[in-house]
C-alpha cells in the first residue's frame, strides 16, 4: 500500500488536518480493521478503450453491522474530516493494488449503500483531477520499494529469522481455530498480505473473497496468480509456503492441543 508520506500529502492538498489523517490512517492499517475493504469493496474488471476499467461497489452498510460498527464510531469521532480521511486512504490504496499489476485505463467506485455517496465522489472528484501526479506518486513508490532490494532483504531477514508459529485463536464469531500466533501475523501484515483470511475460522471464511482456498491454494495465488512473488523476498516466499502447509495440516488434522500447547507436530 502507499507510504503515509503519499498518503498525507494528498490528505493536506484535500484540506484534511494532518492530526485526523495521521489518526484514521494508523486506524486503517491496524490489522483489526484493514480486512474491512475485502468485505466491503466488490471487484469488477473489463476492457475499456486500450487498457482496463476496474469497478468497485463499496457496501457501506457494513459499517453499521456489529462487526464493522467499533470501526464506524471510531471514524465517527473525528467528524466529517475523519470519513473524507478514511474514503481518501481506501481510493489510494485501490490505486496502488491495480498500478502493481499490468496499470488501468480508468477506476470507478460506486456506494451502492447510498450511505457514504457524498464522500466517496467527493474523494473521486479530488483525486480524479489530478490522477496523473496521484499514480506517478504510486508508481514511484512501488519502484522505490523494488530498488531497495538489500533494505528489503534485510527487513526480511529480521522478520524471518524465527520458524512462523501457529496458535489457538477466536474468531469474531467466537470460534475457536488454529492459526498464526501475533509475530507471525505481524510478519505477513509486513509483506503486504491482508491478514483477514487467518482471523477466521475455516467455515466462516468461506463466505469472504478467496475464503474458499485452502492455505496453501491462497499462498500460491497470492505468490502466483497475483505476480506478488515478484517483489518478495524469496526468503518471505518460502516462509509464506512453509506457514501455509503448517495451516493446512492443522485444519486437515483437527486441533491438536497438549497441555494447552499447540501439538509441535503441527510445527513443520
Amino acid at each position: 500500500m502507499p507510504s503515509w508520506k503519499v498518503h498525507e500529502k494528498y490528505a493536506i492538498l484535500m484540506g484534511i488536518p494532518i492530526e485526523i489523517t495521521r489518526k484514521i490512517n494508523k486506524l486503517i492499517d491496524d490489522p483489526r480493521w484493514h480486512d474491512f475493504f475485502d468485505s466491503a469493496l466488490e471487484r469488477i474488471e473489463q476492457p475499456f478503450l486500450d487498457g482496463r476499467l476496474v469497478i468497485y461497489n463499496f457496501d457501506g452498510s457494513l459499517l453499521h453491522t456489529p462487526t464493522w460498527e467499533p470501526l464506524r464510531k471510531r471514524i465517527e469521532a473525528y467528524g466529517r474530516d475523519g470519513f473524507r480521511a478514511f474514503f481518501l486512504h481506501v481510493f489510494l490504496d485501490i490505486i496502488e493494488r491495480n498500478e502493481r499489476g499490468k496499470g488501468f485505463r480508468a477506476l470507478q467506485t460506486n456506494d451502492i449503500s447510498g450511505l457514504y455517496k457524498e464522500y466517496i465522489e467527493e474523494v473521486e472528484r479530488f483525486l480524479q483531477g489530478r490522477i496523473d501526479e496521484v499514480v506517478r506518486d504510486v508508481a514511484e513508490g512501488i519502484a522505490s520499494r523494488g530498488r531497495s532490494g538489500g533494505v528489503y532483504a534485510y527487513i526480511a531477514a529480521s522478520w524471518l529469522t524465527k520458524e512462523p508459529k501457529l496458535t489457538l485463536r477466536r474468531d469474531w464469531n467466537g470460534h475457536t481455530f488454529i492459526g498464526p500466533d501475533d509475530m507471525t501475523e505481524a510478519a505477513l501484515s509486513h509483506f503486504g498480505v491482508d491478514v483477514w483470511y487467518f482471523r477466521w475460522c475455516p467455515v466462516c471464511r468461506k463466505g469472504a473473497p478467496l475464503g474458499s482456498l485452502s492455505p496453501t491454494e491462497l499462498a500460491e495465488h497470492l505468490i502466483i496468480k497475483e505476480r506478488r512473488g515478484l517483489s518478495w523476498p524469496r526468503e518471505f516466499v518460502k516462509w509464506f509456503r512453509k506457514l501455509a502447509r503448517m495451516m493446512e495440516k492443522a485444519e486437515r488434522e483437527g486441533k491438536r492441543l497438549k497441555n494447552g500447547r499447540l501439538d509441535e507436530s503441527l510445527k513443520s
